[in-house]
């Protein structure tokens, strides 16, 4: 039941990108090829990069990733609000 709960958490911010990019985009006047890299350089951390951590986590044998993963995400997320601009 934690598991899904953790995977759902990561889902459910891995999906929040695409849904503030209107307000981003007016937040830090970004064009839409920024807009575009954000989107696209989220998504590739987010499915891309599965692989190796699932790697190094069936070797490094911790349940800590299962905690971590989730809380990295959210952290990473919710520093968006503290983003004085997009460079």
């Amino acid at each position: 039941m934690l598991l899904s709960l953790g995977h759902f958490t990561v889902d459910l911010f891995s999906s929040t990108v695409a849904t503030i990019q209107p307000v981003l985009i007016n937040a830090f006047s970004l064009s839409l090829a920024q807009a575009g890299l954000l989107g696209g350089v989220w998504m590739f951390s987010s499915s891309v990069m599965q692989l190796p951590f699932g790697l190094i986590s069936d070797r490094v044998h911790s349940r800590m990733f299962t905690i971590l993963s989730p809380l990295f995400t959210a952290i990473c997320l919710t520093a968006l609000g503290f983003a004085a601009g997009f460079n």
